[in-house]
Formats: structure tokens, C-alpha cells, sequence
């Protein structure tokens, strides 16, 4: 009995931290992002700022709130002009 309520106890916890995030993919590059589709930013961009927009909540009367994020960097691929770099995203909910 008492695994079974540690299972269960176990599971509760995994689901509410997994609900607890909203997780973001991009790339940044020159034409189609080479790993799938990614929402793909230009060559140039920056990846804490893009981060930062994916993390942005609106709230009442026009104002914006930035959730606390991580942003980790998954690969990176050499091109002609930039080449490709994509990223995760995870926006810590509220």
C-alpha cells in the first residue's frame, strides 16, 4: 500500500512541475531551420531577447509581465551566410 501512494505521490508531483512550464522551441538562421519546424528568427537576432518575448504574458489594462525563463541552446549547424542555431525555451508559469 505504501508503494502505491509513493507512486502516486511520485506521478502528482512530475505532472504539476510539468504543468508548472510551457516549453518554446526556435532557431535562428537563414532559411528553413535544419532540425524541423522551429519557428525560425533571421540571421542576427538575439536569443535572450526572442526568449524574453516567448516568456511574455499580457495582463490586464495593457500591462506585460515576463515569466522567469531558461533558455538553453540545443545545437548549431555552419551555413553560407549565419548558419543555424536553435534553442529551447522554458517559461516558468505562475
Amino acid at each position: 500500500m505504501r508503494t502505491i501512494i509513493l507512486v502516486l505521490l511520485s506521478l502528482a508531483i512530475s505532472c504539476e512541475v510539468s504543468l508548472a512550464q510551457q516549453l518554446n522551441r526556435f532557431c535562428i538562421g537563414e532559411r528553413r531551420c535544419p532540425i524541423g519546424s522551429h519557428t525560425l528568427y533571421p540571421c542576427g537576432s538575439d536569443a535572450d531577447t526572442i526568449a524574453e518575448e516567448l516568456c511574455t504574458v499580457r495582463l490586464g489594462g495593457g500591462q506585460t509581465k515576463v515569466l522567469p525563463h531558461q533558455l538553453r541552446k540545443d545545437g548549431m549547424k555552419a551555413g553560407k551566410r549565419c548558419g543555424y542555431a536553435w534553442y529551447s525555451v522554458s517559461c516558468m508559469k505562475n
